[in-house]
């Protein structure tokens, strides 16, 4: 095995169990100890790992960029994705908006629904994009996290717990065709776990760039998604999986 997929299998395994001995490295990849050090120093001079003795461990999550940074990344395919999401909201219902640049986008535009909307935001630029218009908004309370202007921790989670939404719409860090929607913190799979009993049906928004891609924290099936919304057709075997799982597909026409 040469030496560039030893260490994606190294970071395979930590994104899995999170700690390593270099021992049951060398066994895992068929190399010698000295060989499956050197992968873990190559590892660490990267900043992919930490080395500990006898091993190594996974590093904590990036932060994200902060939301303004996010805002301008695909901003042409988000404003696709916002334009066909528009029209499948349902005016006059009680809905969550996840944190997400994507939905804040959204966000900007559910304002102008003209019948009074019950919306429920983690995230303080969403809950200020809809003011001013005749809709409830709610923030769920809870910790500050700065870099993203949202708020998760106990107190947020029980908030949720006791709702029941119309419809949760949220993007998506990653989505992989084997293991469904993905993301960074395990604050993001909280909420999601959250969302599976309190809401009826759950809309994501994705630009292209997510498919494929994975993350450390696992946030629910391509099955438990009702309407998946990005800005073209997702690459295989994406398509078929989403048939399979009766998911709606809906491709946004570029403007």
């Amino acid at each position: 095995m040469l030496a560039n997929a030893r260490q994606q299998r190294i970071l395979e395994l930590l994104n899995a169990v999170a700690e390593v001995e270099v021992a049951a490295l060398a066994a895992d990849l068929g190399v010698s100890i000295e060989t499956a050090r050197r992968d873990l120093v190559a590892l660490e001079r990267r900043r992919l790992l930490r080395r500990v003795h006898g091993g190594a461990v996974a590093l904590p999550p990036p932060s994200l960029p902060p939301v303004r940074l996010r805002m301008d990344y695909a901003s042409d395919a988000k404003a696709d994705i916002v334009e066909a999401a528009l029209p499948l909201v349902p005016a006059g219902s009680h809905i969550f908006l996840g944190a997400g640049s994507t939905v804040l986008a959204l966000a900007g535009r559910l304002a102008d629904l003209p019948v009074r909307t019950t919306f429920v935001t983690n995230m303080i630029d969403i809950a200020v994009a809809l003011r001013g218009g005749v809709h409830e908004v709610h923030l769920t309370g809870g910790e500050l996290y700065a870099d993203t202007h949202t708020l998760g921790g106990p107190e947020a989670l029980r908030f949720l717990e006791n709702r029941l939404f119309d419809l949760a719409i949220t993007g998506a860090a990653a989505l992989d065709a084997e293991h469904g929607v993905m993301g960074p913190t395990t604050a993001h799979a909280a909420i999601t776990d959250i969302l599976r009993r309190r809401a009826r049906r759950r809309m994501v928004l994705s630009d292209y760039s997510k498919f494929g891609r994975s993350d450390r924290y696992r946030q629910g099936d391509l099955a438990e998604i009702d309407v998946l919304v990005t800005d073209r057709r997702p690459p295989e075997p994406f398509p078929a999986r989403l048939a399979a799982a009766k998911v709606q597909l809906v491709i946004a026409r570029h403007r």
